[in-house]
């Protein structure tokens, strides 16, 4: 079961991550926060892993191979915001009413505690990813991710749409934690606003996000939430050089991403990729100038990744707990 089975982690990858191929071909990469990099595994640039956010304030275990390179870590450990460091003003703008601040009973507390984790989270990440677009060169392709809006919508979507839901929720659950989600989404666009402003002036920027969200579904055995409560249709948008203004794009996937990423760098897309590229979002005049180009593969010949084996780590126990009380995992 789920219990003996280690994580998913780096080393378990079945392809080769964009960031890897990018970096071989010579461009310098940055990459903070991104799901399943740890362990940190070598890039031409740095790599700040998920597992930063488990702050150890918190009393999280201290595990290595948090950065790439190594002695990162010292530099971006004090960015790190612990859910003890978060204040309740911080996370007031996403509840509603006043008797949270109170929070008697252990429902209201306990929802307070997932906002201040979830915050906590996306800032630590946002401190990082500010802090080396301020102190480095910014890398030829930076990638950053932002769990919160995942986590906001699987642990408060009952308030949002109590009906939806087939426990009755009080009246004050519904008033403190009702708004939650569009709150949230707000608080993004202002990081995604933010990372904007830090970076060069002629970057193409994509926002996606990796999948969508509906209410839980109820079938013949129950109501279904954690993965069902997944939608295929997300959202992506993007803006700058290549990219074609008021273009829409429909049937989208996150396959799609790496083929476009390599055509919008001028390089060829591997033929066995699963996805294609999104010509419709690219620039008419940016395709005539450098078409759309193939190459075979960019897997090593002979090259097995990594035995498949995730390793263990001592953080194990508390991300099975949180992804468990998410509806992940059983």
């Amino acid at each position: 079961g789920v219990e003996q089975q280690p994580l998913m982690n780096s080393k378990g990858w079945m392809a080769r991550s964009i960031w890897d191929i990018m970096g071989e071909k010579g461009y310098s990469v940055g990459i903070v926060g991104w799901l399943i990099t740890w362990p940190a595994l070598e890039v031409n640039g740095y790599l700040v892993t998920d597992r930063i956010a488990y702050s150890p304030d918190d009393g999280y275990p201290v595990i290595d191979d948090l950065t790439y390179p190594p002695e990162l870590l010292e530099e971006v450990t004090p960015l790190r915001q612990s859910v003890a460091g978060m204040e309740l003003e911080e996370i007031a703008d996403l509840m509603g009413g006043d008797l949270w601040r109170e929070g008697e009973d252990a429902d209201t507390w306990g929802g307070v505690q997932t906002i201040r984790q979830i915050c906590s989270s996306d800032q630590t990440i946002r401190n990082i990813a500010k802090h080396m677009l301020e102190t480095r060169e910014q890398p030829d392709f930076l990638a950053v991710y932002f769990l919160g809006c995942d986590r906001a919508s699987h642990r408060f979507w009952g308030p949002m749409r109590p009906w939806t839901v087939d426990t009755t929720m009080p009246d004050e659950i519904i008033e403190a934690f009702g708004s939650i989600v569009p709150n949230y989404y707000v608080r993004m666009d202002d990081l995604i606003g933010e990372m904007i402003d830090l970076v060069d002036e002629d970057s193409t920027i994509i926002v996606c996000s990796d999948h969508g969200f509906r209410g839980p579904l109820r079938t013949k055995d129950g109501l279904q939430l954690g993965l069902m409560m997944h939608r295929d249709t997300g959202i992506i948008a993007a803006t700058g050089p290549g990219i074609r203004r008021g273009a829409t794009v429909t049937g989208a996937s996150v396959l799609d991403l790496t083929p476009t990423i390599l055509a919008l760098m001028g390089e060829p897309v591997g033929r066995d990729m699963d996805g294609f590229v999104l010509t419709e979002m690219l620039d008419e005049e940016f395709l005539a100038d450098s078409p759309v180009r193939y190459i075979e593969t960019y897997e090593r010949e002979g090259e097995e990744p990594d035995s498949g084996e995730p390793i263990e780590s001592e953080l194990d126990d508390a991300i099975k707990e949180e992804l468990r009380s998410l509806g992940y995992i059983e």
